[in-house]
């Protein structure tokens, strides 16, 4: 019940209290005794004495739920500064991963319109394993400390709905890009469709350069399963492409080799 609930539910009791000593005396004229007022203060001071410790029960659980609040935020602060500091700790091999992870999404190729999520999602997941492949556990520790603070957010009771999905809006302004879309991959990985498409409805995943159009519609794709409207598609010149290391493959290469089998000219 709400504090506003259960102050209407002691001010009605105390109405009551004064109706039906109204209803039952009032052909009955004041009285000059004392104490018959006492017995009256003492009778509809059943009422008040409901309503001030109906006062005091609400300013009680008010105080409480500001201080669990307070810890909250206080606890939430500090993972996000652990988290803050361990991006900061490999800012460079992170930053240095990403743009290998992008290069594959640099060819002039927008038009995904006929590509399938599943498969999609097959491709990002596919480049993310090739980037942690000789990096140990460190994308794992900072993916599940991430997914850690996501879930402390949403479980959090204090909050209404809006304010969690405030700060996981919060955590896209602190976290850059690369992590995040490292994260995304992530997501895909462990198969958790509840944590990607919330993470997504709540902006985690947005790309800052507008210009991305390719990475963009990828993550759209996959989220939502909308796909952008078609485009013509920009000719590529499979000659100039060298297939025979598959790290500067582009993203649509990558498709059509893993699901489509097609051969490609060498």
């Amino acid at each position: 019940m709400r504090p506003r609930n259960y102050i209407y539910v002691a001010v009605t009791i105390l109405l009551l209290t004064i109706i039906v000593y109204v209803v039952y005396f009032y052909n009955t004229p004041l009285s000059e005794k004392t104490s018959d007022w006492g017995a009256f203060g003492n009778y509809v001071g059943i009422g008040i004495s409901i309503l001030s410790v109906t006062l005091i029960y609400i300013t009680y659980n008010e105080q409480r739920h500001s201080n669990r609040i307070e810890r909250f935020e206080q606890h939430l602060k500090s993972m996000t500064d652990t988290l803050s500091d361990l991006v900061k700790r490999d800012k460079t091999s992170i930053e240095k991963d990403y743009q290998f992870f992008l290069s594959h999404f640099m060819v002039p190729f927008y038009d995904i319109s006929d590509y399938e999520a599943q498969k999609t999602e097959g491709v990002c997941t596919y480049y993310l394993s090739q980037i942690t492949y000789n990096r140990g556990n460190e994308y794992q520790n900072l993916f599940k400390y991430l997914t850690l603070m996501i879930k402390y957010i949403i479980k959090e009771k204090t909050l209404e709905k809006e304010d969690k999905e405030g700060r996981v809006v919060e955590l896209s302004c602190i976290l850059p890009e690369s992590l995040r879309t490292f994260y995304f991959c992530w997501l895909l990985q462990q198969e958790d469709r509840g944590s990607l498409e919330y993470c997504y409805s709540n902006g985690l995943f947005e790309v800052d350069d507008p210009n991305d159009n390719l990475l963009s519609d990828v993550i759209r794709l996959v989220c939502t399963g909308t796909k952008p409207k078609k485009e013509a598609p920009v000719p590529i010149d499979p000659d100039n492409i060298e297939l025979e290391d598959y790290s500067n493959e582009p993203f649509n290469e990558t498709y059509n080799r893993l699901f489509n089998n097609k051969k490609v000219k060498s």
